[in-house]
């Protein structure tokens, strides 16, 4: 740069720009052109070109672009002039700007000076999208959020109900969900420019939580993890809001739903496991927080094909279904098959029933669980062990008893021979009372028990 004294000022090299927009990568301007010096008290101007280069900012509503000299001796800025366009700039689009001013006097510039460039993009924000967890009522009052657009001079969002359409203004008005479910809200902002730009919201309002099923295993097991008796599996959901509504659960491969019926906060089912063998348990809960299982057909609209007494089968009415956000709407003419609705059904020719209802919303499905469970049974080798099994099996006492007593001779035997004599009687009492007084899985157990024995004489 060359020297310079109080009443004259050069500008080399050339003014700098720095870019300072909203988002910064979008808003770019030109090297500037002007004069390469000044005197004191000249009027200068710089010409440059600012353009949108279209980040993640489409429209920018205005863009200042002012003019800035520092003084060298202390360290000051002066802003010399400043250019504040009010109209927008959109993607793509480009603006020639001039700016500039008097010089002050008595001053030396070093650095050159700098021109600076600032924009403000016309974006709606509508906030980010709500859940409202399980309200304690089914109507929801829900304030909207829409500071975050970029200082519009007004709001308008839009949102319905099924039945009428509410149209709030405002940055943040409070509103009233008249039931559960998700609604989808739009909000439209208008710049001093005119500039319109529209975010929207999603609200939900609701069960949104799955319920929480813990299993208990009883049973007696040995040192290697494997359980050498009856094991009993008690799984227990919970569910806070809505309630406990299935329990599912599969024993390797197989599945069973238990039904709660009432639907329950708390529920429990409970199965057993009486045979060696290792078993693949999964289980999960559903809660209830689903509509009906099928699409709720809601009173027919009758459809008058074009008057005067003979159906007049050019004719054709525009019905417009509304949704109230708790389900993708359908509709069925004369009984069909339902469809989705997209638009306005147009109804012609001889059709004469329109029904319209929803899809299920999903209920919460808990994650699967995975139990893995080993029962040996016949690894309790030993009368004492089969005198075990009787009392964890048989519910009949004079039975239990009755077979108790068998055994308790075959402990005291005092050959092995005499010992299978018993145990032989034992078998014969268990058969008797299989599928009566003892079930026949409980009689197979205690037979293939008998005989690990005898066979281990």
């Amino acid at each position: 740069m060359a020297e310079s004294n109080e009443s004259n000022n050069t500008f080399d090299p050339p003014p700098t720009i720095h870019i300072n927009g909203l988002p910064l990568a979008d808003l770019t301007m030109a090297a500037a052109s002007g004069p390469s010096s000044a005197a004191a008290g000249d009027t200068v101007t710089f010409t440059g070109t600012v353009t949108n280069a279209s980040g993640d900012q489409p429209t920018y509503n205005w863009f200042a672009v002012s003019y800035f000299l520092k003084n060298r001796v202390d360290g000051s800025t002066t802003r010399v002039a400043d250019f504040w366009p009010v109209y927008g700039l959109a993607a793509g689009q480009s603006q020639p700007v001039d700016v500039g001013g008097v010089i002050p006097t008595n001053n030396t510039f070093d650095p050159p000076p700098t021109i600076h460039v600032n924009g403000i993009g016309s974006r709606a924000d509508a906030g980010p999208d709500q859940v409202i967890e399980c309200p304690a009522t089914q109507q929801v009052d829900v304030t909207l959020n829409g500071s975050g657009s970029s200082d519009p001079n007004a709001y308008r969002w839009s949102w319905g109900d099924g039945t009428n359409t509410y149209n709030p203004t405002g940055p943040s008005p409070t509103i009233t969900l008249p039931s559960w479910g998700v609604y989808d809200i739009a909000l439209e902002v208008t710049y001093p420019t005119g500039i319109v730009s529209t975010d929207s919201v999603r609200i939900t309002a609701g069960d949104t939580i799955a319920p929480r099923t813990t299993a208990a295993v009883v049973g007696t097991m040995n040192a290697d993890g494997v359980y050498t008796s009856k094991v009993d599996v008690t799984l227990t959901a919970t569910d806070a809001c809505t309630g406990v509504k299935e329990i599912h659960y599969t024993i390797n491969g197989a599945e069973t739903v238990y039904r709660v019926d009432p639907v329950a906060k708390v529920a429990s089912t409970t199965f057993s496991l009486v045979n060696s063998g290792t078993y693949v348990i999964t289980f999960w809960a559903v809660d209830n927080a689903g509509r009906a299982s099928s699409p709720v057909q809601i009173a027919p609209v009758p459809v008058n094909n074009g008057g005067g007494g003979g159906g007049g089968g050019g004719t054709c009415v525009g019905v417009t279904l509304y949704s109230d956000g708790s389900g993708q709407l359908l509709y069925a003419l004369d009984g069909n098959t339902y469809q989705p609705v997209t638009g306005p059904v147009t109804v012609c020719g001889t059709i004469d029933m329109l029904a319209y209802g929803y899809t299920t919303p999903s209920a919460n499905v808990e994650l699967v669980q995975t139990l893995l469970i080993t029962v040996d049974i016949t690894v309790s080798g030993t009368v004492q062990g089969l005198i075990d099994l009787v009392h964890q099996y048989v519910t009949d006492q004079n039975v239990a008893n009755e077979l108790s007593a068998i055994l308790a001779s075959a402990s005291n035997a005092t050959t092995p021979s005499d010992q299978d004599a018993y145990l032989q009687e034992f078998k014969k009492k268990v058969q008797a009372q299989s599928g009566k007084k003892i079930t026949a899985e409980v009689a197979g157990i205690l037979t293939r028990a008998a005989d690990f024995i005898i066979n281990n004489n």
